[in-house]
């Protein structure tokens, strides 16, 4: 029996049972919608239409009515005309796709101003005075204004700046009048409107801005310095609370100041002269923009000698010595030497006094040790390790 299951697919697709999936419905938003010829009264709305829409709504509404709501007009072309706005006050407005299966799809919303001086039709009603900020925190605000005659009640609109459609609208009858549920560091817009028997006046309004939470801004802490070659040396250290960058200024005494920036420890500073003392500093950036803190402690002093030859030839393979410059202990890795059970470990003074001596077995492979620098005065040694008729000698700085 054949199979027919190809055919009876390209019948149900024929059919509209199916829809390929190269053919998925898809909906796209008009673009490039603009206001003009914007009077009193009214305003032309312009738009590029979608090549998917089958017919188009525009929705809009006044930022300063007092009526909630948003106002539908159906269109199935370019141009439309909105009328019966009022003059003076500011409206948004977007245009919805509509499409093929009950598909919607909306562009940005965008804002507008009638032309004229605000008047309202119901004449008599006049609008609050003297609107200003009487206190202001990060999130609340207190705003006061001078009463208009006939007046029974005031209707407050306020938002944060480019969001009207989730205004906040409250009444009240007089000042002050206390904005809460604010976000810190927002820009804001308030409206006070005048209601009056049966009449409601335009609007006040001002704009303010809330403060922004201060951040605190730690600083860096377990500052150490360590030479990674003749020239340069890195700085490591623990950041300290909401550090996002940091700044690595050193310098000599009489000699120009120099910086390093990065986001992270540690940070390597270069141009170092060995035999020189280092002020060196830590700052720490938090913040970004405008709103920046730093911090720092006190400069730590370094003296620079240059990251000495830290491998040597012996045996089957080569010394390590570290970390170098060293302080309490230096970490070795001696390799294999043919025929020795054993090696002695000399330190070396700069006159070439012997200041302290340690014998060490060797392993048949890898021999690690520690060798023991307490009490050893700060300075350039060198130590001289010797096993099965070999020597190998490394310079040493203890700090």
């Amino acid at each position: 029996m054949k199979n027919f299951t190809p055919f009876l697919v390209m019948l149900a697709v024929a059919l509209g049972w199916l829809v390929p999936a190269a053919q998925a419905q898809t909906c796209a938003p008009p673009t490039n919608v603009i206001t003009r010829n914007i009077t009193n009264t009214s305003a032309v709305v312009s738009f590029t239409p979608s090549a998917t829409a089958a017919s188009y709504t525009v929705r809009f509404y006044s930022i300063d009515s007092t009526a909630a709501g948003i106002t539908n007009v159906n269109t199935t072309t370019s141009p439309v005309m909105l009328t019966g706005l009022v003059a003076g006050r500011w409206y948004r407005v977007s245009v919805q796709s509509n499409c093929a299966g009950g598909l919607t799809t909306a562009s940005p919303w965008i804002g507008f101003l009638t032309t004229g001086s605000g008047s309202n039709p119901n004449t008599g009603c006049a609008a609050p005075t003297g609107l200003a900020i009487a206190g202001l925190t990060t999130t609340t605000a207190s705003i006061t204004f001078n009463g208009a005659a006939g007046a029974g009640s005031y209707r407050i609109v306020y938002y944060a700046w480019g969001d009207s459609i989730n205004a906040v609208t409250q009444t009240v009858t007089g000042s002050p009048i206390g904005l809460s549920g604010l976000s810190p560091g927002t820009q804001y817009v308030v409206r006070v409107f005048s209601n009056c028997s049966g009449a409601t006046s335009v609007p006040a309004g001002l704009t303010f801005r809330t403060p922004t939470v201060a951040v605190p801004c730690g600083a860096v802490t377990n500052v150490v310095v360590t030479a990674t070659s003749a020239t340069t040396a890195a700085v490591s250290f623990t950041s300290g609370a909401n550090n996002t960058r940091f700044t690595v200024t050193y310098y000599v005494p009489n000699d120009s100041v120099r910086q390093v920036t990065s986001t992270a420890s540690p940070i390597i500073i270069t141009g170092l002269v060995p035999g020189r003392t280092y002020s060196v500093q830590v700052r720490s950036l938090c913040g970004s923009g405008t709103a920046v803190t730093y911090t720092a402690g006190a400069p730590i002093t370094y003296s620079f000698r240059g990251a000495l030859a830290s491998r040597a030839a012996l045996g089957s393979g080569r010394l390590e010595v570290f970390p170098n410059p060293a302080q309490r202990a230096v970490s070795l890795v001696l390799p294999a030497v043919a025929g020795a059970t054993q090696a002695r470990m000399v330190l070396l003074n700069g006159l070439g006094q012997q200041v302290r001596t340690i014998i060490l077995p060797l392993a048949g492979t890898e021999t690690r040790a520690s060798f023991d620098l307490s009490g050893v005065a700060s300075g350039l040694y060198t130590l001289r390790v010797m096993a099965g008729g070999q020597s190998a000698s490394q310079q040493l700085a203890v700090e």
